[in-house]
């Protein structure tokens, strides 16, 4: 397999921002994703694609989040079950694209539907930046996709669990 540039990440993620979260829920559905592989009828993305229809798009709008506040200068990112550490990052790199569009935007509130709780995510913070440095490391020196690992309980609410998982 072609080995993939910084450059060449940078514009894939520049409109696929989404794949951020997928990178840090599970590797092996990153690269899938990355490549075209994913189950476009997954009742769970019908949710998301329903959201965003819901929501006025504006052209001042660089990446496609849930929600922004302009007027309390953040974004919402809703999340129909727990609020996970892959859910915190994607809000993060979320700002981290609006900050370089020049927005001034430097909060999130991820919000579980489900569980009724809520997620502070702040912009700058360095851990985060460290997480995406490791991550852009990674994919820029990967051979192949990572094989399946040891089935999780979440691997059966992900949208390419019959890919992975059905013989």
């Amino acid at each position: 397999m072609e080995k993939i540039t910084r450059d060449t990440l940078e514009k894939i993620l520049l409109n696929r921002t989404h794949l951020v979260e997928s990178y840090f829920f599970c590797k092996r559905q990153f690269f899938l994703n990355l490549f075209g592989i994913y189950n476009h009828n997954h009742n769970l993305l019908e949710i998301g694609r329903v959201m965003h229809k819901k929501r006025d798009n504006t052209e001042q709008e660089p990446v496609k989040v849930d929600q922004i506040d302009w007027e309390g200068g953040k974004i919402i990112e809703f999340k129909k079950h727990d609020i996970s550490f892959s859910s915190e990052i994607q809000a993060y790199y979320y700002l981290k694209r609006l900050n370089s569009y020049g927005s001034t935007i430097k909060k999130a509130v991820v919000r579980s539907i489900e569980k009724r709780k809520s997620k502070i995510v702040n912009y700058p913070d360095q851990a985060y930046e460290q997480y995406i440095s490791e991550m852009v490391n990674y994919i820029c020196s990967y051979e192949k996709i990572p094989s399946r690992k040891e089935k999780r309980g979440l691997c059966s609410n992900c949208s390419l669990f019959e890919y992975c998982w059905v013989e």
